[in-house]
């Protein structure tokens, strides 16, 4: 689920931001592993998602804020996941099959990946701005 928060500025301006995932998040995780497959990430994430059938991305949304200039985005998280028990995997119902039937998994919830997915690599967001990392600092999915 989504969850959405309002954040004040020291100025007195507010942002609402909206964090985690919406209704379309099937369609936002499937082009996020897509684009993950084609190299979009970086030849790292071309190189696992390619070579593990089952590797799931965080296609949730979260708010990133750089230590250095202040500024601050919502982004997809983008880490990279493999499944614990990928035999288990595929016998896991989406819809009307399993996933061994499908080929392939559909999509992968935060929720589902703290449980039955391990970390693999970190997608490091960079500042537009100033180029240095940024941060993580609300993450409502995982």
């Amino acid at each position: 689920m989504g969850e959405g928060i309002i954040l004040e500025c020291a100025c007195g301006k507010t942002y609402d931001i909206s964090l985690g995932t919406g209704f379309r998040f099937t369609d936002v995780y499937a082009d996020a592993l897509r684009k993950a497959r084609e190299g979009v990430y970086g030849e790292q994430w071309k190189k696992i998602t390619n070579e593990n059938k089952y590797a799931a991305i965080d296609a949730e949304k979260k708010l990133y804020y750089c230590p250095k200039c202040h500024y601050w985005e919502t982004e997809y998280g983008l880490d990279l996941y493999l499944p614990n028990n990928v035999e288990a995997l595929k016998k896991q119902q989406y819809g009307i099959k399993p996933v061994e039937e499908w080929g392939y998994v559909p999509y992968v919830m935060g929720y589902q990946l703290s449980a039955s997915y391990s970390l693999r690599a970190v997608y490091h967001h960079i500042c537009p701005e100033c180029k240095a990392e940024m941060q993580c600092v609300v993450n409502a999915g995982v």
